[in-house]
C-alpha cells in the first residue's frame, strides 16, 4: 500500500507488479503441466512398446528355429510378428544317460524379430536368442515328446 495519507488501496504499479508475479507463476505451472502431459503419453508408449514385445515372446516361446527358421504370427490388432533365424552355433547332439549321446541334435539361433501393422510397417525390432533342436534319432521311452526339457 502507498504511504500517502489519505490514500486507501493499492497504487497502479502495486497492482502491475502483482499481476506480473501472478503471471509468472501460472507460465511455471503451465508448463510443469505441459512437461508431466508429454511424460504420461511417453509413459504410455513405453508400456505399450513392452506389451507388445511381451506379446512376441509369448508367441515365440513356442517356436523352433531349427523346423521354422522364418516365419509370421498374428498379434491382437490385426498386428503381425515376424523373424527371421540365423545359426550362431554348430549344431550339437544333446547329452543322455547312460550313452551319452542323446535323440536330439541342438543348436543356438539369434532371431532377427519384427513387430509389424497389418501394412507391413515396422512399428518394433529386437534380438533374440533361442534354442533349436530336431529329433536324429528315435527318442527312447522315457524321452520327452515336445523337445529337450520342454513341459
Amino acid at each position: 500500500m502507498s504511504a500517502r495519507p489519505g490514500k486507501i488501496g493499492f497504487s497502479l504499479v502495486e497492482a502491475l507488479v502483482a499481476l506480473i508475479v501472478a503471471a509468472l507463476v501460472l507460465m511455471a505451472i503451465f508448463e510443469l503441466q505441459r512437461q508431466l502431459s508429454h511424460d504420461q503419453a511417453r509413459y504410455e508408449q513405453a508400456m505399450a512398446a513392452a506389451d507388445r514385445r511381451r506379446n512376441a515372446l509369448v508367441l515365440l516361446r513356442e517356436v523352433n528355429p531349427t523346423e521354422r527358421p522364418a516365419g509370421a504370427l498374428p498379434l491382437s490388432g490385426g498386428r503381425r510378428v515376424r523373424w527371421t533365424a540365423t545359426p550362431i552355433t554348430p549344431a550339437r547332439p544333446n547329452l543322455d544317460y547312460p550313452t551319452g549321446r542323446g535323440s536330439y541334435e541342438m543348436r543356438l539361433w539369434r532371431l532377427d524379430v519384427r513387430i509389424e501393422t497389418a501394412r507391413g510397417q515396422v512399428i518394433d525390432a529386437f534380438q533374440l536368442d533361442r534354442l533349436g533342436w530336431r529329433a536324429v534319432s528315435a527318442p527312447g521311452p522315457d524321452a520327452p515328446s515336445t523337445g529337450p526339457g520342454l513341459p
